[in-house]
């Protein structure tokens, strides 16, 4: 995609966005490999006639194929539509139009599911609509409410230029899990984290993993705990 159009700054912080998502994306491949090996060594017929032990392991492979996928699409995607809302407001037709063009540039990148651009685009064009409507108040309590969104849209755009906490708590996660097989030989899974903290699914996890906003603060509590407390070395 030509980004020729947005100030210096804007075309660096859409750059840093794509190798981190590209990161995101590699590291996650890998996790699932891992995942699926496992799968493999304990047992699986592809046909699907026989039990396998193991097929549980494949199809969480598969998930966790294409949700690396997804986390992948949304970090580039969140980090570069705030630069052209800046570079087209307050022009609502220009910006989804360029919204259609930042999807299928990510898209091409990663091949996340199609549905996913739908709720993307949705969620942006809400936010340009209430940063526009911040500009446009005219009475003192209009222009508190939309100073409010301008204020959670400023919050959001900073959010994606300083890339969040997502990429440091991955880097974190990776670090407990290489640490566990080096001291104990085991070779440990997200899917072993997630589940130490008592989930019995990745989303609350993977929300807290890539700093989403609708992370909980008791996921936070658990997920940091675990790696304070280093449980799997017990």
């Amino acid at each position: 995609m030509d980004h020729s159009a947005l100030p210096d700054a804007a075309r660096d912080l859409i750059a840093a966005a794509e190798l981190e998502a590209e990161d995101i994306f590699h590291l996650s491949q890998d996790d699932a490999n891992r995942t699926a090996r496992e799968g493999i060594h304990e047992g699986y017929d592809p046909s699907g006639i026989d039990y396998s032990p193991g097929s549980l392991l494949v199809e969480l492979a598969r998930e966790e194929y294409a949700e690396g996928r997804e986390q992948a699409t949304i970090h580039l995607f969140d980090a570069t539509a705030p630069q052209y809302w800046e570079l087209l407001k307050p022009d609502m037709e220009a910006f989804t139009n360029k919204l259609d063009a930042i999807w299928e540039w990510a898209f091409q990148k990663f091949r996340s599911k199609t549905e996913l651009g739908d709720n993307l685009k949705r969620r942006w064009r809400a936010c340009a609509l209430r940063t526009r409507a911040a500009k446009g108040a005219s009475n003192a309590e209009q222009t508190r409410d939309a100073s409010a969104a301008e204020s959670r849209f400023t919050s959001e755009q900073q959010r994606t230029a300083d890339g969040g906490n997502g990429p440091t708590r991955r880097r974190a996660v990776d670090a407990y899990i290489e640490e566990v097989f080096k001291r104990t030989g085991k070779r440990i899974t997200r899917t072993d984290i997630w589940k130490s903290a008592r989930y019995k699914s990745r989303t609350e996890f993977e929300r807290w993993e890539r700093d989403d906003r609708r992370a909980t603060k008791a996921a936070n509590e658990r997920f940091t705990g675990i790696l304070k407390e280093k449980p799997h070395l017990k």
